[in-house]
């Protein structure tokens, strides 16, 4: 029954309980979506290296109930399992055709810090799409004063006022003097921005980043 499947997936994911591998396989291809985002957390307390293909195949999608959160979730599971694999897959869906694919890797390579990835987020950055840019932006202020140039060679090359303030908020995430004055000069530099708004924009940003 269901209901006994989700509370074993939860006693292996919540109190470490042993992870029956056909429980994981029944609830990575549930219908159900709460019984498959607890089968994806066990398979990440578990470090369950069977499970990363359907995790890869789980986290992209886009018809989850949003309280669900199986993105999120498939993401931390990934990074917990780790790995050459997980990190060349994820780089490989930099270059897919399905936005999700996309959005899913900019978010993983910001979560498994490698150092290797920032070349694929700073491409990510610049993509047409503009929730697959934000994820970018998030997961490079990750890397500290190493994502400074890739944020301000693609904000030198392009004049959205949207893609800027992206980058403006990855920035102040940064947080240091001189990502918070580089955040503030890329406002003041777009010439698509109207002047009157740059110092209260940059004050959101900023108090948005400290909070």
């Amino acid at each position: 029954m269901k209901n006994d499947l989700y509370s074993r997936l939860a006693e292996a994911a919540e109190y470490g309980e042993l992870l029956n591998p056909a429980d994981l396989s029944q609830g990575l291809n549930s219908s159900d979506p709460y019984v498959v985002w607890m089968a994806v957390k066990a398979a990440g307390v578990h470090r369950a290296e069977q499970a990363t293909d359907e995790l890869f195949q789980l986290g992209p999608r886009s018809a989850w109930p949003p309280d669900a959160d199986i993105p999120s979730i498939a993401v931390w599971s990934l990074t917990q399992i780790g790995g050459e694999e997980v990190l060349r897959v994820a780089r490989d869906l930099t270059s897919s055709e399905q936005e999700g694919d996309r959005r899913f890797a900019a978010d993983l390579l910001g979560e498994l810090r490698d150092s290797g990835n920032i070349r694929y987020l700073e491409r990510l950055l610049a993509d047409p799409s503009k929730e697959v840019a934000l994820w970018a932006a998030l997961s490079l202020s990750k890397f500290g004063s190493d994502g400074l140039l890739p944020l301000q060679r693609v904000a030198s090359r392009t004049p959205s006022p949207e893609r800027t303030i992206i980058i403006a908020d990855a920035l102040c995430k940064i947080g240091t003097p001189f990502a918070m004055e580089l955040a503030k000069r890329l406002l003041e530099e777009n010439k698509h921005i109207p002047q009157e708004r740059v110092v209260s924009l940059f004050e959101v940003l900023r108090t948005r980043a400290a909070g």
